[in-house]
């Protein structure tokens, strides 16, 4: 049985919880991150896996995987415009 590919957009406290789901996943591999924070990068380095900093890069990618899209929530944008 082939794993199911997933991207996660959004890498926050939610998707980093979805993205250490899905790498203990036996069917299924994490196949790409999307977030436009160096923050994001540098975490997809550690953990690594491919990453890009937009959905449009990312949608250039011609490879088959189901992708989860994670907005920060509105706690996350308070924080950031404090």
């Amino acid at each position: 049985m082939s794993q199911v590919r997933i991207a996660v957009a959004g890498c926050g406290l939610i998707g980093r919880e979805h993205i250490s789901r899905i790498i203990a996943s036996e069917r299924a591999v994490l196949a790409a991150t999307v977030d436009p924070t160096a923050e994001a990068a540098n975490y997809a380095t550690e953990i690594g896996s491919v990453h890009f900093s937009d959905l449009d890069a990312y949608s250039r990618l011609r490879s088959p995987m189901l992708s989860f899209l994670l907005p920060p929530t509105i706690c996350t944008q308070r924080k950031r415009l404090s």
